[in-house]
């Protein structure tokens, strides 16, 4: 694994970055915490690897007695129906007062080969959701039962009073009005989900205004005709949603015998009650402007456990509740979802409910972490009692591909198809209040350091607010302190000493202080350079690294000794390599009792075009009949009938130096519809194929010389010196189809490389500063790559000795070159 310095993390204490190993299936293994950072008020995200399992494993804790968060639910972007990817919601559900820091994803969702749920609620949550105290649908009933139904599921809720419930929940709604047998509760069968014959059905906006219910079923499987009676309601004055209270509503509509009946939003309607069956009957003295009192509420179903009804403000219902009271319950055991390895999205809280844990694991290759294996929910559970000591209860949710957690602005985690999936729900803990950018304290970005002797380390800096928000991820004007034994601080940069050892370091910033664990390590320095390189008077900044724990550290150049065997090749000042004439040399590096050694060449072209001859190329076609080749470019063929034919040059060219452009140019005597070039580097040593068409997209044109130039910017672009050296490999031509069978030529110019610094150029300069005219005009016939023809004579000032200053030879070359 290779790595700069700068890693990731912040230095915090929480219970997640306090264990060295965990035991798993009886076996232990470490645990490196890779992340441990605050990421808002009373939040913190933590990133732990199990390397010897693999596993890559991510924390989010939230303590909710700090009253600068909260936690809420997000679905499918406000109506269901829908998918909505994380960050997506993040977005949405930002506002001037609440800033959602931190999100995973819920429950699983109806699917198109979920039946017969499919029908009436494709891409719901399969479970119950309770969103800022509205009802936003039911758990599986009787009628409609998943997974066991609400006894074998399990749900994570939170209160009115920031208390958090995990468990299993039996759901209830009712409704009760003077008029129905003397106000007697009478029970609603769901939410937004549907209404089969004889039951009472409950919608909201949530289910959307101008989608008509799905009240017209006659059974479980069969749908028909129930002739519903709907019921318009508004909020009494006042009143609003609530789960385990009563709300009273007033009656402002009605429709008889109507089915597939839609809410809609001209009247400004909160809720329709769907009357089908012997319900219409029960409800049919219902008038206008008569009052309803409705009452959803969850109310703890634990075999065993306390029965409570809390007023519940949002609510995400899972998989299945996997540890209850500190134990692994059944449900890690009794269906294979949960028994298979697999990634995994849980939430947990502590016995008081004062905490909440979000945690994922991948079953993925994570770009930043390595491999990840998976886990079942048993092995997911005994992971957290290691990490979290305090975990009580713990529901499992969504994984696979929904598996997904959200942080300070992006997803942590690797998901098992790389890129994000669309959920139907999920939770999300939220900063609350004004916005304040001020900056209170600062924390270091990384968790731990490591590092070998004498290397250096500049930090990044968090900046956050008196509440523990960031509002900077990148502070500036910092100064760092350490123990003089460990090494020094110079401004925001530390520079490791000699000895190995294990200290802080500390950061300061307008009086606020953080610090950060470092362990500096004893290793050998190692100069990185490509293999091949080619330098010019452009600045190469040599890599010097270190290997340690199968990490590789930089060291920084600037703090090494630098010896060069042949200064009149290279030189290299504060760790940049710099090329001076052509030619090959060794550079030296030391510090301390440590060095290394590398050879490096030098290759400046004296003239700005190079030219390739057409000589020992290779020819192949398809399609094409009696190729030839001629020295000076003529390209000679016969074209065939086939299909998709093309003729293919191939040779070998390694390109000299630094060139800023190469191309080649052509002219056919018919339409060429694609060149397919095949050019290379270090850094794409394999096949390379890039296609060329003509600017305007199609064809290149018949009897008109085109020009090619080469992309170089995929290749890492002309000013970065590791793009080089290029070479070029083929050259295939695609004609046109369709064309006449006939004798046929391209006349292709010579393949170029242009070279925009022009260097090596000498001229005896003698000890007085001067230099003789012939030798000024050789320099600029080379500089302008002239032929004998055509050599031009500059004169610039000439005294009577026929000798010119050399500051005006300077700007005389400056100006023809345009610089």
């Amino acid at each position: 694994m290779k790595k700069l310095i700068t890693l990731i993390g912040i230095v915090a204490a929480t219970t997640t970055a306090m264990h060295a190993d965990v035991i798993i299936d009886g076996k232990s293994y470490e645990a490196d915490t890779i992340i441990h950072r605050m990421v808002g008020p009373g939040m913190m995200h933590s990133v732990i690897r199990l390397p010897d399992y693999p596993l890559n494993v991510y924390v989010m804790e939230m303590d909710n007695t700090n009253p600068n968060n909260r936690v809420e639910t997000t679905f499918s972007r406000g109506r269901l129906g829908q998918l909505e990817h994380i960050a997506d919601a993040v977005v949405r559900n930002r506002t001037e007062t609440k800033r959602p820091i931190a999100a995973c994803n819920g429950n699983f969702w109806v699917t198109t080969a979920s039946q017969p749920w499919a029908q009436f609620m494709l891409n719901y949550p399969l479970g119950g959701v309770v969103c800022n105290d509205m009802t936003i649908v039911n758990p599986s009933t009787n009628s409609d039962m998943w997974n066991g139904g609400p006894t074998n599921t399990g749900s994570m809720a939170v209160d009115k009073n920031g208390i958090f419930h995990a468990g299993r929940w039996a759901w209830t709604a009712t409704v009760s009005t003077p008029s129905v047998k003397d106000g007697a509760p009478q029970p609603i069968a769901s939410i937004n989900r549907r209404a089969i014959r004889g039951e009472m059905a409950l919608v909201n906006a949530a289910y959307g205004l101008g989608r008509g219910f799905a009240d017209n079923w006659v059974s479980h499987n069969e749908t028909g005709d129930n002739e519903s009676n709907n019921y318009f309601l508004q909020f009494k004055e006042g009143e609003q949603w609530a789960v385990g209270k009563d709300m009273t509503f007033v009656v402002k509509g009605i429709r008889l015998n109507k089915d597939r009946v839609y809410i809609g939003d001209s009247h400004g309607y909160d809720a329709m009650l769907v009357c089908t069956g012997a319900s219409k009957d029960l409800m049919a003295s219902v008038q206008k402007d008569d009052e309803l009192v409705i009452n959803s509420n969850w109310t703890a179903a634990d075999p065993g456990g306390e029965r409570i009804k809390p007023q519940i403000e949002n609510l995400v219902e899972g998989n299945a509740t996997v540890m209850y009271r500190g134990e692994l319950t059944e449900r890690n055991y009794n269906e294979s979802y949960n028994s298979m390895v697999y990634s995994r999205t849980a939430y947990g809280t502590n016995e008081a409910g004062t905490h909440l844990y979000m945690i994922v694991i991948d079953k993925s290759l994570s770009p930043q972490y390595g491999r990840s294996i998976g886990a079942t929910t048993a092995q997911m559970c005994q992971l957290m009692k290691c990490l979290i000591p305090d975990v009580y209860n713990v529901v499992n949710y969504d994984a696979g591909g929904s598996a997904l957690m959200y942080v300070d602005g992006g997803y942590a985690n690797t998901s098992t198809e790389n890129t994000a999936r669309g959920v139907s729900c999920g939770w999300m803990m939220e900063a609350v209040g004004e916005e304040d950018n001020e900056i209170a304290s600062i924390g270091f970005a990384d968790y731990k350091v490591k590092m070998p002797i004498y290397t250096s380390y500049t930090p990044i800096i968090y900046g956050y607010n008196a509440r523990g928000e960031i509002v900077s991820h990148d502070v500036k004007g910092f100064t760092i302190s350490c123990d003089p034994a460990m090494g020094v601080g110079e401004g925001e940069k530390f520079v490791a000493g000699g000895n190995p050892m294990q200290s802080t370091i500390t950061a300061t910033y307008n009086g606020m202080t953080a610090t950060l664990k470092v362990v500096t390590l004893d290793a050998e320095p190692q100069i990185y350079v490509k293999p091949t390189i080619v330098i010019d008077e452009r600045p190469y900044p040599v890599e010097v690294i270190s290997q340690s724990d199968g990490d590789t550290y930089y060291y920084y150049p600037a703090t090494l000794a630098w010896t060069v065997d042949d200064a009149d090749v290279a030189k290299v000042v504060n760790g940049t390599l710099y090329g001076m004439k052509n030619g090959t040399t060794t550079i030296h590096c030391s510090l301390g009792e440590l060095s290394d050694d590398a050879e490096v060449s030098v290759e400046l072209s004296d003239v700005p075009y190079l030219y390739e001859p057409w000589t020992d190329w290779t020819l192949k076609s398809s399609g094409h009949k009696n190729l030839s080749l001629s020295d000076d470019g003529v390209l000679n063929y016969t074209y065939g009938t086939a299909r998709a034919a093309y003729m293919q040059l191939s040779k070998t060219i390694r390109f000299f130096g630094l060139p800023d452009e190469v191309g080649f140019t052509f002219k056919s005597d018919v339409p060429v519809e694609r060149i397919l070039v095949d050019m290379r580097n270090l850094n794409v040593p394999k096949a390379n194929t890039v296609a060329y068409t003509a600017p305007s997209g199609g064809a290149f044109e018949a009897g008109v010389e085109h020009t090619v130039k080469l992309d170089l910017e995929h290749m890492g672009g002309t000013e970065a010196v590791s793009t080089y050296p290029l070479t070029l490999h083929s050259l295939r031509f695609e004609m046109e189809k369709g064309l006449e069978v006939a004798d046929h030529t391209i006349e292709l110019g010579k393949v170029y490389a242009h070279y925009q610094v022009v260097s090596n150029l000498e001229a005896d300069v003698d000890s007085n500063g001067i230099v003789d005219v012939d030798d000024v005009n050789e320099m600029i016939n080379i500089v302008l790559g002239l032929e004998d023809n055509y050599r031009k004579f500059l004169r610039s000032d000439l005294d009577g000795n026929g000798i010119v200053d050399v500051d005006d030879i300077n700007s005389l070359i400056n100006k023809i070159l345009g610089l």
